[in-house]
């Protein structure tokens, strides 16, 4: 069976019968030539079997003698090696003997798994006459015989294969020419076949099948082609009906919408203005009433003809119940009725007794589901009369979900309860009574609730009510509903959004997106009621977003934030995206508050428009908020009243065939300041559009001699007109139209009836956008003249630039200096082969633009990835890229930004090498001793490897010369000698590839060793040679005259840098920080453990504490005042500092201190210094000796009488070394432009305070 499945399967995947014909006579073929083929083979099989039986009864008569005396004597070891030699023969397996009785004697090889098997008595002569003295039994096994037939098998399985191979060449090509060919002319003649030209096939095969299957077919064609004028006939006669149908339905769309349009606005401007007057509230009710029933008739049209193409989505069941209980709410009251929700039987409930109504979705249009309810709710207010009930409510029955509409009305008898869903199927349950309807919505409601693949539905008991219901199958829908998203990616904005919502009555639940991306992760997990986008936003912008969300979740409202002032951009986010509202930047919060609360209401203006009346109350209340605006627009700037009068001078063309319908608008414009031209016809409001050039156009879709899609299409082929913005009203039958109107060109659409206040909205707002892309024009000119100012200014900066797209093809523009950089003009040439890059780099860099361009990374992250730098020649130009964005956000264009670097790039080479000559030189001093082993090492190992190499050609150790080149290659580098280490590292790299040969040293190999060898040795002579004052001062016991020190090659070095550069270039402030600047700490600290060893031996403990500090200051300045510096230490560790004994008798601690710190400071000329402060805590002076001396107590500022030898009579003789000392520190400081102030108190120390010029560095 499952043979059969696969062979089935295989030939209706061919689905050619030639094909299918010729793989089902090949599966045959193969099948009986593989039984010919296993019959050939068991025949041969047993043909063999014999001749072996032949052969083993040969071999019997052979050997029976030999074993039977074997057997006889009981020579057990003859019999084995008689046995061994007839296993030798290749058709025996194994041997077995026994005794007369069969019991076994002997046995050898296999003797169990056989094929054949043979037994031969084994008999000996005894006085002349032949006992039987046992048996011997031959064993053949099954793979024996395979090897004799082999050669024959192959051959009966070549010839079986040649004939295969010809029968199916000769089958494919036969079955191809009388089988596929005319099965496919008669496809293809078929295929060429129309209803209007039938024709006969017409064929040639040799086959008599095919003219049999021509025949008949051609049989059939003649009974068509008898009978295909009466169907032609009938079919016309039931697409000219349906025509005429569509079209009645057509026209009367218009013929009655337009002149309830006409009636509904001015009656509910007089039902607002005459609250007391019925008249007006009966003929509004009954208008709207009839309005109503004109969009049921278009409706079942719609539905006849299957054009109602809504999609549906899910929507949570229980916010939509209370949506419309709360829209209903207040036209319930008004009429007396009380109006309850029923929603517990569809909230879930959780285990420990609490609600839960996370959401409960089903899969409906919302617009149709509203239609539906709408018409339970209507059928139900008509029946239920003052003081009655209504209840609106939902229910779960497994997973059915029940929405239902319960009224206390008269209800209906079973008998006449399927009538109600029936088109004018209206039930009267009382004859006398005066009920009205038109029995057309509860038929709409069911034909609505079948196509979204529901079940409509009553309940209904005379005298007890009626329950309409419509059932839908729950879905599982785990996304949660969010009120708000915003999508803001600057986050200033985004709080203040945020801080808005909270102003709201009922903070909405909401969510923040600083990307697109950020916000479609949140789609996905969320159903949104509102998106409140930013038309800007990095990679996708605003409006692509919101198209994202029209598609994915229709049922969103979207509010369009934008500062931008693009037309065509606007008008997408209008015609395409399906924008709600589109508000400018800066908003008013007022207006954005109120837009945003009417926005979160579950429905459109669908449901909204077919209320009955406003009540008194929301009339009056609509009355006070009018007035309150007004009061609040009384109070105007001058501006504002600027623009109010230059808004009343536009001029307003309405084009429509019916003069009520251009009075009304007229009237409705005039009273907003508007001028107003009327015209009735396409035609006519064609000329007037040239003649006046209007502000904006009002035009109706159909009318007579030219309708609106033809002079809308002939304004926009006229350039002088074609930017006037078109509003086109039509009816809501013509849905359909909608995108066509758009398509030519109109700006925007108006549903009949539409509200005049909504229509002047759309007025001003088309308006406003016109205004604002007059400015943006004027401004892209403005711009395009900066940018051709730029474009010179860039000439003359010596800066070159050019401009590449997502393929890196270079556009037209750019700078002459760039042609001048690159050698060539690189307009239209692939930027890679600009800048020369080779394939590797190549890919690279194209690698970077495709990623640049997908935006799966940021510009800013991937910018480290692109080419740097440009060299040719000895020419570097330096490179450095700029994005350039659409209005969408995503990256259109790159600006690569060239900039000459030659002269910098040779200093930066230049300055390399002397900087690497002067870390030599200091790490030389540092170590003279060490450099001068590095030298004496050198030629040591030059000798070493002339000895090495003078040796037989297999002596010479490779790893000998390898580890010296790697110990001299350390030794350099602990030096930082520049280039010797590249000469070592090649003789490495040599060195290495012959260890890692296999085999003994060539020749060869010698021959680059002392290649190798020779250039080390004439890079290390030249090095010699040009530092042989540095390595003859070496050579004197490590002791460096100062011309070895060469502090002048550093400064003229320096001073190379700054004027070839300047003060504030990154290479002259780092060559400075290196080699001249150093920390005003470091001096001291190296004193530190020198003081504190010094005074521990002298019975004075010591703490030497430095505080650490950033100031760095030039060494060559500083140098005296640091070397004079241990003076005053010693002075301070002679005299003041006390015995352990004396500080205890004093109280003090038991160690000494001397504290050093320090502060940076200015002068009132801006002069920067150094404040080093010194403090002690030890004896000071002697203040009662003080006194005795000089007469005075001791001074603020000692520094005088430091300066004067009378500090001998203090500190005594023994220490006049020191002083000698001070005397020279206090000069030196003078010297230097500086002061120091000295106080000091009875045994409380000495308190130095120098002050320093700050010094940094200066070449001058």
């Amino acid at each position: 069976m499952p043979l059969k499945r696969k062979i089935t399967s295989l030939l209706n995947k061919s689905g050619d019968l030639s094909l299918q014909l010729f793989i089902l006579i090949t599966i045959g073929y193969f099948f009986i030539a593989l039984s010919i083929f296993t019959y050939r083979y068991q025949n041969l099989k047993n043909i063999e079997k014999k001749n072996i039986e032949k052969s083993l009864k040969k071999q019997s008569k052979s050997f029976s003698s030999s074993i039977g005396k074997a057997l006889f004597e009981k020579k057990k070891q003859a019999l084995i090696e008689n046995i061994n030699k007839i296993l030798k023969s290749d058709i025996i397996s194994g041997v077995k003997v026994t005794d007369p009785f069969r019991n076994h004697i002997e046995s050898k090889g296999s003797t169990t798994n056989y094929l054949l098997k043979k037994e031969f008595p084994v008999s000996i002569k005894i006085k002349n006459q032949k006992e039987m003295i046992g048996y011997i039994n031959y064993y053949s096994e099954e793979n024996v015989i395979f090897p004799r037939i082999y050669n024959q098998l192959i051959s009966i399985l070549l010839k079986l294969l040649i004939e295969f191979i010809i029968l199916t060449i000769f089958l494919y090509y036969f079955l191809r020419k009388n089988i596929k060919e005319p099965l496919k002319e008669i496809v293809k003649q078929m295929s060429l076949m129309k209803p209007k030209g039938l024709s006969k096939v017409a064929i040639s095969s040799p086959l008599k099948g095919f003219d049999l299957l021509k025949d008949s077919f051609n049989q059939m064609i003649s009974k068509i082609s008898q009978h295909k004028e009466t169907y032609e006939e009938k079919n016309q006669k039931l697409k000219d009906i349906d025509l005429q149908k569509t079209n009645f339905f057509k026209n009367i769309s218009v013929e009655l919408q337009t002149p309830l349009d006409l009636i509904i606005e001015p009656l509910e401007n007089l039902h607002q203005k005459y609250l007391e007057e019925e008249h007006f509230s009966t003929a509004l009710k009954n208008s709207k009433k009839l309005y109503r029933l004109v969009e049921q008739l278009l409706d079942f049209q719609s539905l006849s003809i299957d054009k109602m193409t809504q999609k549906d989505w899910p929507i949570n069941v229980f916010h939509f119940l209370k949506q419309v209980h709360f829209l209903f709410q207040s036209t319930y009251s008004f009429e007396d009725i009380d109006f309850t929700l029923d929603i517990e039987n569809l909230v879930a409930q959780k285990g420990d007794g609490e609600s839960s109504h996370k959401g409960i979705f089903i899969q409906v249009n919302p617009e149709n589901l509203e239609k539906i309810i709408f018409n339970f709710l209507s059928n139900a207010l008509k029946f239920t009369g003052e003081g009655g009930r209504i209840t609106l409510g939902g229910e779960k029955r497994d997973n059915i979900i029940r929405i239902f509409v319960r009224d206390s009305g008269p209800g209906i008898p079973k008998d006449k309860q399927d009538k109600v869903f029936e088109i004018f199927g209206q039930i009267d349950p009382d004859p006398t009574s005066t009920f009205e309807g038109t029995g057309l919505g509860l038929a709409l409601s069911k034909e609505l609730t079948i196509k979204m693949k529901g079940k409509i539905g009553i309940e209904s008991e005379p005298g007890h009510g009626s329950e309409f219901y419509c059932e839908f199958n729950e879905i599982d829908y785990d996304k949660e509903e969010l009120d708000i998203l915003i999508l803001e990616d600057e986050i200033d904005t985004a709080n203040t959004l945020e801080m808005i919502l909270e102003k709201l009555p009922e903070t909405p639940k909401y969510k923040i997106a600083l990307s697109s991306e950020e916000g479609r992760k949140i789609l996905e997990e969320n159903q949104v009621k509102l998106v409140i986008a930013d038309s800007r936003l990095p990679g996708e912008g605003g409006i692509s977003f919101l198209e994202f969300i029209r598609d994915t979740q229709p049922q969103t409202k979207k509010i369009l934030l934008t500062g931008d002032t693009d037309y065509e951009a606007l008008k997408n986010a209008h015609n395409h995206a399906k924008v709600d509202t589109i508000i400018f930047k800066p908003w008013d919060e007022h207006f954005l508050l109120k837009t945003i609360d009417e926005l979160l209401q579950f429905f459109g203006n669908n449901l909204k428009n077919s209320l009955y009346l406003k009540t008194k109350m929301d009339i009056k209340k609509d009355k006070e908020d009018e007035e309150n605006l007004q009061n609040k627009g009384s109070v105007v700037s001058e501006e504002e009243e600027e623009e109010e009068e230059s808004r009343h001078q536009r001029v307003i063309l309405v084009v429509d065939d019916i003069k009520d319908m251009r009075d009304l608008i007229s009237k409705e414009l005039k009273e907003k300041g508007f001028k107003v031209i009327s015209r009735s016809n396409g035609q006519n409001g064609f000329e007037a559009a040239k003649q006046f050039s209007p502000d904006l156009i009002i035009t109706d879709w159909m009318m007579p001699i030219m309708n609106g899609p033809e002079m809308i299409s002939k304004i926009k082929k006229d350039e002088n007109i074609s930017n006037i913005p078109i509003i086109i009203l039509t009816s809501k039958a013509e849905q359909e139209s909608r995108i066509k109107g758009i398509d030519i060109g109109a700006d925007n659409y108006l549903s009949k009836p539409f509200k005049i206040q909504e229509l002047i909205s759309n007025i001003y707002n088309l308006i406003e956008l016109k205004e604002n892309e007059k400015k943006l024009t004027t401004a892209n000119k403005e711009l395009q003249e900066k940018q051709s100012a730029i474009q010179n200014l860039l000439e003359n900066l010596g800066q070159g630039f050019l401009i590449f797209n997502e393929r890196a093809v270079v556009l037209p523009g750019c700078s002459e200096i760039t042609k001048e950089f690159f050698g060539t003009d690189p307009t239209s040439k692939f930027f890679y082969d600009v800048i020369s890059l080779d394939e590797n780099k190549k890919k690279t860099f194209m690698s970077w633009i495709k990623n640049v361009w997908k935006g799966n990374f940021s510009f800013k992250d991937m910018l480290p990835l692109a080419p740097k730098m440009y060299e040719e020649d000895e020419k570097y130009i330096q490179l450095n890229y700029r994005p350039i964005y659409g209005q969408n956000g995503k990256l259109e264009k790159i600006i690569c930004v060239a900039t000459n670097k030659t002269q910098e790039r040779k200093l930066e080479i230049k300055t390399k090498n002397e900087r690497e000559k002067i870390q030599m030189i200091l790490r030389i001093l540092k170590d003279p001793l060490g450099f001068q082993n590095v030298i004496d090492t050198t030629y040591s190992s030059f000798n070493l490897f002339e000895i090495e190499l003078n040796k037989n050609q297999n002596d010479i150790d490779i790893t000998y010369i390898y580890r010296k080149i790697h110990t001299l290659k350390a030794l350099f580098a602990s030096f930082s000698v520049p280039e010797i280490p590249e000469n070592l590292n090649s003789f490495e790299d040599t060195l290495s590839r012959i260890k890692d040969s296999s085999g003994d040293i060539s020749r060869a190999d010698i021959n680059d060793i002392k290649k190798e060898i020779f250039d080390l040795f004439s890079k290390f002579n030249t090095f010699t040679k040009k530092n042989r004052i540095l390595i003859e001062q070496t050579s004197t016991k490590g002791s460096i005259d100062k011309k070895a020190v060469s502090t002048e090659d550093i400064y003229e070095v320096a001073h190379t840098i700054e004027t070839t550069l300047s003060k504030d270039h990154p290479i002259y402030i780092s060559f400075v920080d290196d080699f001249i600047l150093e920390n005003i700490a470091v001096p001291f600290i190296k004193l530190k453990e020198k003081y504190e060893t010094l005074s521990e031996k002298k019975g004075k403990p010591l703490n030497f504490e430095i505080s650490s500090t950033k100031t760095r200051v030039r060494q060559d300045f500083y140098s005296s005042f640091f070397e004079m510096s241990p003076y005053l230490l010693n002075c301070l560790t002679d005299y003041d500092l006390e015995t352990v004994k004396e500080r205890e008798v004093l109280g003090k601690s038991k160690n000494n201190f001397i504290k050093i710190n320090f502060e940076e400071s200015s002068s009132k000329v801006d002069k920067k210094y150094i404040i080093i402060n010194i403090t002690s805590d030890g004896r000071g002076i002697d203040e009662e000796k003080f006194k005795e001396l000089y007469n005075q107590g001791i001074p603020k500022d000692l520094t005088p009488f430091f300066k004067s030898d009378d500090l001998y009579q203090i500190f005594g003789k023994d220490f006049s070394q020191e002083i000698i000392g001070v005397h020279n520190f206090i000069e030196e400081i003078e010297n230097m432009k500086g002061s120091i102030n000295i106080s000091s108190k009875s045994n409380n120390g000495f308190q130095f305070s120098i002050k320093v010029p700050y010094v940094k560095y200066s070449t001058h």
